[in-house]
C-alpha cells in the first residue's frame, strides 16, 4: 500500500495550444536502515480539444528527486478517440532522506518545443517545477542524563524516534570507558555512578561524563549521539575523616585543678594533637587548630580558651572538622603596680602603696591565694632580705595595701622590687625613690635653705660677707648680696641657739619673707603665709604638687568636726534602714489633664509637695497627702477662690499623680516611708 500519491499539473490554455503535462508521484514505502524511500513517476501529456498530432521523434532529459531522467527518440502521438492523453515517462526511483531522515524532494519536467515541425498543431514548451515532501524515517535518538554523585544512582533517558529502535549507551570519564546498557529497548535507565570515577578527579570536586547512544534498527545502526552530565565528590562523602585531642600538659594546672582536662585561661599549656584522612581519592593539603596551621600536633603555651576546633581540609578543597571542649577556669591573671613615697622628706619612713588584680575563685583542687612581698637596695647594692606584707584588702578581684618601710635614711635614693604572687602566677616590679629633700638643714659650721632666696641677711658667730658674684666674662651679678657681720642692713637674719631668727632694727621676731622665682612665702608669728593662697579656704595641691586653695571654706571644713566614721555609710545607712524619710520622686511641670506615674522604690506612708503656678499670690504653697484613703485630692489656690485640684493615689511602690484644670504648674512630690 503506497504511502503517499500526488499529481502536479501545468498548462491546459490557449497558450499552450490547449496542450497540459502532468507528473503523478506515489510514494511506496521507505527504507528505515537505508534512509531512503521508494518514488513512482508518470510524466504524460494531454490535449483538451479534438485533433491528432504526430511528430517527430525528440530527446530530452527530465529531473525528479536530484535524478535524471533522459527521454530519447520520443515522438507524440495524441490520438483523436480515447484517452486524449500520452505518457511520455514513468518508472521509479530510489531517493536517499536527509540525515535527520526528513526529505524535501524537487522535480522539474518539461516538453520540448515542436514549433520547428509543425508550429500551429504541436505542444509548445511546457514547464513543470515543483518540490514534494516525503514520509520522515526514523533515526538516530538522543540521549540525556541528569547530574549525580559519584556512587550514587543517576537517570539515563533515551528519547527514541521509533519504538522498534535499540540503543547500546557507553560512557567516557578521563581515562575510564564502559558499556552502560547494550541494545536495550529501555527508554529509562538508572545507572550507579562507578566509585572508580573518585580516582580520576583526586584534586577536583567534579568532573564531565560524556555519554554515547547507538541507536540500531534490527542489527542495522542508524545513527549516534552524545550526551554529557557532571559526576561530583560528594563533600557529604568525601570530606577528610578528622579526630582531635587537646590535653593540658604543665604540672601548675594539673596540680591546682587535679587533673589534665581542664584549662587555667591565660595560664595552662595545651597541646593539641589532630588525626586526619582523606577520602575517595584525595590527599590531605593542610591541618589547623584554632584557626593556627599545624601538622599533627601544636602546643598553646598560656590557652586562652578551652574550645579547640580541629579542622582538615583536602586536595579538592573540602574540609572535615572535629570540636574538642575542655573545662576552663576563668583566671584573671594576677597583675602588680607600686608607688612608694616618703612620709615626711627627712623622715625616715617609706610608705608602699601596692595594688592590683587578684582573682577570687577556687581551681577546682585549690583556692587561690595572694602572697606580697617586697625587697629594697641603694644604688647597686645587693637587695634586702623579703619583707612579706600582709593586711591586704580583697574585693572584687582586686587588692590594695600600704605598707611602711621604716629605718630608710632620707639622704639616700632606693631601689624597691615588689613582688606579688597567687597560686598561678608571680609578677615583679622595681620603682625607685629619690633621696628626701628638707626645707631646710644645718650643720657644725653650715646651714642651708633649699629654696632660692631673693635677699637674705644673717648673723652668725664670726664674720662671713658673700659679695657679687661674676660671671666667667668678668659681668657683675646684678643680684643682692648676703651680708654677716660687718655692718648690718636694716633687715637681716639671726641664728639664735636653735632658731632662725629675722629682725628688722632689733625687733624680734620679724616676719621672714624667702621670695622665690614665683612668689612671696612669708613666715613668721602667724605661720606660712603663701602670697598665692586664698583667705579662709581649705588648701590642697595640684597637678604639680603645689598648695593651691581649693573651693571648699573653712566655715564648711569646720562641719566635719565631730565626724568619728566615714559620712558617705552613715548615709547609706540611713537610707537603708527602716526609719521615715523622705524621697524627692517628681520635680518639674505638669500641664491641663496631664498624668505621672512614679516609681518610688518603697511604698510611701504620705506624700509632701510643693507647687507654684502662674497666677498664684504666693510663689509657692505646699502640703501633705495621706495614703490612709486613695485618690486624696490637693489643691492650689491660684487667685481668690480659683484654684488648681491634684489627685494622688498610690499602688504599691508607685505614686501616680493626675491633674485637672487649664494651667501648667511646677510640681514638687516628695515621698515618705
Amino acid at each position: 500500500m503506497a504511502l503517499q500519491t500526488k499529481t502536479f499539473t501545468a498548462g491546459g490554455t490557449a497558450d499552450t495550444r490547449y496542450y497540459s503535462i502532468q507528473l503523478k508521484l506515489t510514494e511506496e514505502s521507505v527504507s528505515t536502515a537505508g534512509n531512503t524511500s521508494s518514488v513512482a513517476y508518470e510524466f504524460s501529456i494531454r490535449r483538451k480539444n479534438s485533433g491528432v498530432y504526430t511528430g517527430p521523434y525528440y530527446s530530452w532529459t527530465i529531473t525528479i528527486g536530484g535524478k535524471s531522467i533522459p527521454i530519447n527518440n520520443f515522438a507524440f502521438n495524441i490520438p483523436t478517440s480515447g484517452a486524449a492523453s500520452q505518457v511520455i515517462a514513468s518508472g521509479r526511483l530510489t531517493i536517499p532522506h536527509d540525515t535527520d531522515g526528513g526529505k524535501v524532494m524537487s522535480f522539474q519536467v518539461y516538453t520540448p518545443s515542436a514549433q520547428d515541425v509543425a508550429p500551429s498543431y504541436g505542444p509548445p514548451e511546457i514547464r513543470l517545477t515543483g518540490t514534494w515532501t516525503l514520509t520522515a524515517i526514523p533515526r538516530a535518538s538522543s540521549v540525556s542524563a541528569i547530574n549525580g554523585d559519584i556512587g550514587s544512582a543517576t537517570i539515563i533517558t533515551i528519547s527514541r524516534a521509533s519504538a522498534a529502535f535499540t540503543h547500546t549507551v557507553t560512557y567516557k570519564f578521563g581515562s575510564l570507558t564502559g558499556t552502560i546498557a547494550a541494545k536495550t529497548g529501555e527508554t529509562t535507565l538508572s545507572w550507579q555512578v562507578p566509585e572508580s570515577f573518585y580516582g580520576e578527579i583526586p584534586n577536583a570536586r567534579s568532573g564531565t561524563v560524556t555519554l554515547t547512544c547507538q541507536t540500531y534498527s534490527g542489527n542495522t545502526l542508524i545513527g549516534t549521539k552524545t550526551a554529557t552530565f557532571r559526576a561530583t565528590a560528594s563533600e557529604e562523602v568525601c570530606r577528610p575523616s578528622v579526630s582531635g585531642r587537646a590535653v593540658v600538659t604543665d604540672e601548675l594546672t594539673k596540680g591546682l585543678t587535679g587533673n589534665d582536662h581542664t584549662v587555667i585561661r591565660y595560664v595552662s599549656a595545651v597541646q593539641a594533637e589532630i588525626t586526619a584522612s582523606p577520602q575517595n581519592g584525595a590527599t590531605i593539603a593542610g591541618r589547623t587548630v584554632n584557626g593556627k596551621a599545624l601538622t599533627d600536633t601544636l602546643d598553646f603555651p598560656q590557652a586562652e580558651t578551652g574550645t579547640f576546633v580541629f579542622a582538615a581540609t583536602d586536595s579538592r578543597g573540602y574540609t572535615g572538622r572535629d570540636t574538642k571542649t575542655l573545662d576552663m577556669v576563668s583566671y584573671i591573671p594576677l597583675t602588680l603596680t607600686a608607688l612608694v613615697s616618703r612620709k615626711t622628706p627627712t623622715g625616715d619612713i617609706v610608705v608602699v602603696d601596692i595594688k592590683g588584680n587578684f582573682w577570687e575563685g577556687n581551681f577546682g583542687a585549690a583556692d587561690n591565694a595572694l602572697t606580697l612581698s617586697y625587697q629594697y637596695r641603694t644604688g647597686s647594692g645587693a637587695w634586702s632580705d623579703p619583707v612579706p606584707v600582709t593586711g591586704a584588702a580583697i574585693s572584687q578581684n582586686a587588692y590594695h595595701v600600704l605598707a611602711e618601710v621604716s629605718g630608710m635614711d632620707y639622704r639616700e635614693g632606693y631601689v624597691f622590687r615588689l613582688t606579688a604572687g597567687d597560686c598561678a602566677m608571680e609578677v615583679t616590679r622595681e620603682v625607685s625613690i629619690s633621696a628626701g629633700v628638707p626645707v631646710f638643714d644645718w650643720g657644725k659650721e653650715d646651714f642651708a635653705l633649699h629654696v632660692l632666696l631673693k635677699a637674705v641677711e644673717a648673723a652668725f658667730s664670726g664674720t662671713v660677707t658673700l659679695s657679687k658674684t661674676t660671671d666667667a666674662s668678668g659681668t657683675a651679678d646684678n643680684g643682692p648680696a648676703l651680708i654677716v657681720g660687718g655692718t648690718r642692713t636694716t633687715a637681716h637674719m639671726e641664728m639664735d641657739s636653735n632658731e632662725i631668727l629675722a629682725k628688722s632694727d632689733g625687733v624680734t621676731p620679724a616676719i621672714l619673707n624667702l621670695n622665690t622665682n614665683g612668689g612671696l612665702v612669708a613666715i613668721g608669728s602667724g605661720g606660712l603665709r603663701p602670697e598665692n593662697l586664698t583667705a579662709s579656704r581649705a588648701v590642697v595641691t595640684d597637678g604639680s604638687k603645689k598648695l593651691i586653695s581649693s573651693a571648699v571654706t573653712a566655715t564648711e571644713l569646720g562641719y566635719l568636726d565631730g565626724v568619728t566614721s566615714n559620712i558617705q555609710t552613715q548615709l547609706n545607712s540611713k537610707l537603708s534602714g527602716s526609719s521615715a524619710f523622705a524621697k524627692l520622686i517628681y520635680g518639674g511641670t505638669i500641664s491641663q489633664n496631664g498624668k505621672k506615674t512614679l516609681d518610688c522604690g518603697f511604698t510611701p506612708q504620705f506624700c509632701t509637695y510643693f507647687m507654684s503656678s502662674a497666677g498664684s499670690a504666693d510663689p509657692w504653697v505646699g502640703g501633705a497627702v495621706n495614703f490612709g484613703k486613695n485618690n486624696q485630692e490637693f489643691r492650689i489656690y491660684t487667685s481668690g477662690s480659683a484654684y488648681q485640684r491634684f489627685k494622688v493615689s498610690r499602688s504599691g511602690n508607685s505614686v501616680t499623680v493626675t491633674k485637672t484644670g487649664s494651667d501648667t504648674v511646677t510640681l514638687y512630690l516628695y515621698a515618705h516611708r
